[in-house]
């Protein structure tokens, strides 16, 4: 289910994020310190955490690929864990988490609210099989090698048609 993060704002008495990339800032360096232990299931190396503190349905987004053998369920169960050990707030004014999976990964979308800010983030775990089924997917739909090329055959084609 979607959120109408806007929405959900208002009703806790904001009409925006309050110090948006300061708490974006925040949370990436929790992040990086709480993740990335050595009991972690997830690749630091291969991992990434970007801030986009003016998207609210993911101001962090968080790709997390699991090491070989580890499966999602235990990068999900590790994830919600250090969530509500280390990252989450004391008490929440509002608090949202949701999981969907699919063939190309497992994302975890969290929103919390505080009574001084708030916070979206959108957890991405893959396994060995999701990175192999994005690959085959992206390999499907390769960049076009010569733009050009393209442009003189959709000419032709207009021409042929008009």
């Amino acid at each position: 289910m979607q959120l109408d993060y806007e929405k959900i704002l208002k009703d806790n008495g904001f009409d925006a994020v309050p110090e948006a990339e300061e708490t974006t800032l925040a949370f990436f360096h929790e992040i990086n310190n709480t993740l990335f232990d050595p009991d972690s299931p997830f690749d630091q190396e291969r991992s990434s955490i970007d801030d986009f503190p003016d998207m609210l349905d993911h101001m962090l987004y968080c790709s997390l690929p699991l090491k070989p053998g580890k499966s999602v369920a235990e990068g999900v169960s590790y994830l919600i864990g250090k969530w509500y050990s280390d990252l989450s707030h004391t008490n929440p004014k509002y608090e949202s988490i949701q999981r969907t999976s699919d063939t190309l990964g497992t994302d975890v979308y969290i929103f919390t609210i505080t009574e001084g800010t708030a916070c979206s983030f959108l957890f991405s775990i893959s396994d060995e099989a999701a990175e192999k089924a994005t690959q085959d997917y992206m390999d499907a739909y390769s960049a076009v090698d010569d733009i050009d090329e393209l442009m003189r055959k959709m000419a032709a084609r207009k021409e042929k048609k008009g």
